[in-house]
C-alpha cells in the first residue's frame, strides 16, 4: 500500500506553520533536496543549498522565512517554521515520525546469482547486490542497501538502511556503515531530542574502509566518501561529511558533522576535525593534529593543535621547549636590577 500524499497545508497544520506556496504537491517521503524522488518532502535551513532547490524535481519545502523569501523559481510547496533552529528541527522530527510509520510497498530484492554470500549473514528486507560480491560471516545489511560489483563485505561488518556502496570496495571487521548520526536538539523542558536522518551514506569505486570504522548517514545530506579514499581503522565520520576522492586519513581520526574534505587530502591519526569545514584539495594534516576552522589555501601541510601552517608550527614548538630556560633567564635578570 502506497504511503498517504499531503498538501502543504496538512504539513503546516501538523508542524505548526505557515504555507507561503501551496505548489501542485502530494508530498509522502521525506529526502535530502538534491534527491530525485516523487512526492518528496525536503528540509532546507542553508542558504548555500539554494541551487540544489532550483535543480530539484517540484516537492515539499520545509524552510525558514529569510530562505523562503529567496525562492522564486520551480513548481515547489513551500512551509515555513518562523521561529528558529531548535523549532524547525521538531517539526522534521514530527514529519518522520509521520512518513516512517506509514505501510510503503517493499522493493523486489535483487541478489546476483554470481555472488557469494555466508550462510549467517542477514540481509535484512530490501537489498540490491551486484555481481561478483563476496559478504563474509556474520554481516548484517540494512534494508534498502545497494552492493556494488566486485565488492567484499568482511566478516562482522554491518551496512545501515539506503547504503549505496561502488565497485572494487573493501570493507574491514566491524565496520558500521550508515548508522544514524548524533545529532540532537534541546526541547522546552530541557530534554534532549534525536534529529532524525533520513539521508544516506554514498561510497565510491575502490574504498578502502578499516575495521572498526564507523560512517554516520546523513541528516538532511548524505554522508559521501568519493572514489579512491582509504580510510584506516577506527575512524568516526559524522553526518553529512564528504571526503573528496583519493584522500586517505590514518587511525583514530574523526571527522564532524557537515565538513567538507577535498581531494588528494592525506590526514594522519588521531587528527580532530570540527564541524561545517572546508577542507582544501591536496591538504597533509600532521599526526594528533586539531582543525578549528576552515583550510582554504591548497596543498599545504598543518600540524598542531590548533593547527598552524607546519613549519609556523615547528618554528613556535622550539619556542615553547625553551620557555623554561627563558624564564629562569628572566627572573635572574630581575634579580640583578
Amino acid at each position: 500500500m502506497n504511503r498517504r500524499g499531503y498538501t502543504a497545508h496538512d504539513i503546516a497544520k501538523m508542524v505548526g506553520g505557515q504555507v507561503v506556496r501551496e505548489g501542485n504537491v502530494l508530498a509522502s517521503e521525506l529526502v535530502p533536496i538534491h534527491q530525485e524522488v516523487k512526492g518528496a518532502i525536503s528540509f532546507l535551513r542553508d542558504e548555500r543549498f539554494l541551487t540544489e532547490v532550483y535543480r530539484a524535481t517540484p516537492r515539499m519545502i520545509l524552510t525558514t522565512r529569510q530562505i523562503s523569501d529567496k525562492i522564486r523559481h520551480g513548481n515547489h510547496g513551500i512551509v515555513v517554521i518562523e521561529n528558529g533552529t531548535s523549532e524547525m528541527y521538531e517539526a522534521l522530527a514530527l514529519i518522520y515520525d509521520l512518513v516512517t510509520s506509514e505501510d510503503k510497498s517493499l522493493i523486489v530484492p535483487s541478489i546476483s546469482p554470481n555472488c557469494e554470500i555466508h550462510p549467517s549473514a542477514v540481509l535484512n528486507g530490501s537489498v540490491h547486490i551486484d555481481d561478483h560480491v563476496v559478504i563474509e560471516a556474520a554481516v548484517s545489511i540494512g534494508s534498502g542497501t545497494r552492493i556494488g560489483s566486485h565488492t567484499k563485505v568482511k566478516s562482522g561488518a554491518r551496512i545501515g538502511p539506503n547504503v549505496r556502496v561502488g565497485q572494487r570496495c573493501l570493507i574491514h571487521e566491524n565496520a558500521v556503515i550508515g548508522s544514524e548520526g548524533f545529532g540532537f536538539l534541546k526541547s522546552d523542558n530541557g530534554q534532549r531530542i534525536r534529529i532524525p536522518h533520513f539521508a544516506s551514506v554514498r561510497i565510491g569505486d575502490q574504498v578502502e574502509i578499516g575495521a572498526s570504522t564507523v560512517i554516520d548517514r546523513g541528516s538532511v545530506f548524505d554522508t559521501i566518501i568519493g572514489d579512491g579514499v582509504k580510510l584506516d581503522n577506527l575512524i568516526q565520520i559524522a553526518h553529512g561529511v564528504r571526503i573528496g576522492e583519493r584522500t586517505v586519513i590514518a587511525a583514530q581520526s574523526g571527522v564532524s558533522g557537515s565538513t567538507i574534505i577535498g581531494r588528494d587530502c592525506v590526514i594522519g591519526g588521531q587528527v580532530g576535525i570540527a564541524g561545517h569545514l572546508t577542507i582544501a584539495d591536496g591538504s597533509q594534516i600532521q599526526a594528533k593534529s586539531g582543525i578549528a576552522s576552515s583550510i582554504l589555501p591548497e596543498g599545504q601541510k598543518w600540524y598542531g593543535y590548533p593547527a598552524l601552517k607546519y613549519l609556523s608550527y615547528l618554528r613556535s614548538y622550539a619556542l615553547f621547549k625553551r620557555l623554561p630556560e627563558l624564564l629562569d633567564r628572566l627572573e635572574r635578570l630581575e634579580k640583578r636590577t
